[in-house]
């Protein structure tokens, strides 16, 4: 529990509000593990070290959530990525298996969306003010991604609309090329895949473009902030290419 309440009282001397947990955050969410796991309270906890200091940690909360936190000096440097990919491991692990990626639902509500499952051939229903505004399908490939998922996202958005809603965005996350590290990957989405999108107005995101959203708004976790990173997604069209 001290390195997770230092680290957290650190970030703050440093940041002050702008940090996304508060120390309370931290006992609440030791408490209800040591509730559930009496046993074994810390098992869903990772911390992350260098020169034996902590500079991060990230849980496993219930089913499909979880949190995470980095030392100021050591953001952007890969940490980030490793937790998400961590979550998400933990969670194959020790609980049923996903409909989706954990890491990307994570990521759409550090974003600030509301997230559902899907229905019929989508994966999940991304939410602002109770008002469906995005449809997203999440592909993971060890190659390049095609456009099976893309003609799944059109069929239910067309169906949706013609069944009298109001036309939804389209979003494809993908993980392409997952078995190697994110330095060595190619081009994330195949070219009838981008011509396809770019027609209809669907929005290309990489889970390493996503992480670095996740980052902006973890930096910055105001709701002003939040709200111009949501924009800047849902009014995307294409390969979506974070910008500095």
């Amino acid at each position: 529990m001290a390195a997770l309440v230092g680290l957290v009282s650190e970030s703050w001397r440093l940041h002050g509000l702008h940090n996304r947990l508060h120390i309370g955050d931290v006992y609440w969410f030791l408490g209800t593990q040591r509730e559930e796991s009496p046993e074994q309270p810390y098992s869903n906890i990772r911390l992350w070290t260098d020169g034996g200091n902590t500079v991060g940690f990230a849980w496993l909360e219930g089913d499909d959530t979880g949190d995470m936190l980095v030392h100021p000096d050591h953001r952007h440097i890969g940490i980030e990525e490793e937790m998400l990919k961590w979550i998400e491991e933990r969670h194959r692990a020790s609980v049923q298996p996903l409909r989706g990626e954990t890491s990307v639902q994570m990521a759409f509500s550090a974003l600030g969306f509301t997230k559902t499952d899907g229905e019929g051939l989508v994966d999940a229903v991304l939410y602002e003010q109770e008002l469906a505004v995005a449809f997203v399908e999440i592909e993971g490939t060890k190659g390049q991604t095609g456009v099976r998922k893309y003609r799944q996202l059109r069929q239910y958005i067309d169906d949706d609309y013609l069944s009298g809603n109001a036309k939804k965005k389209g979003i494809v996350v993908a993980n392409a090329f997952l078995e190697k590290p994110p330095e060595e990957r190619g081009e994330q989405f195949s070219t009838e895949l981008v011509r396809g999108a770019e027609g209809l107005g669907y929005c290309l995101l990489s889970t390493t473009e996503l992480i670095k959203l996740v980052q902006r708004a973890l930096e910055n976790p105001s709701g002003l902030n939040k709200r111009k990173l949501r924009d800047d997604l849902l009014n995307h069209t294409g390969v979506y290419i974070t910008t500095s």
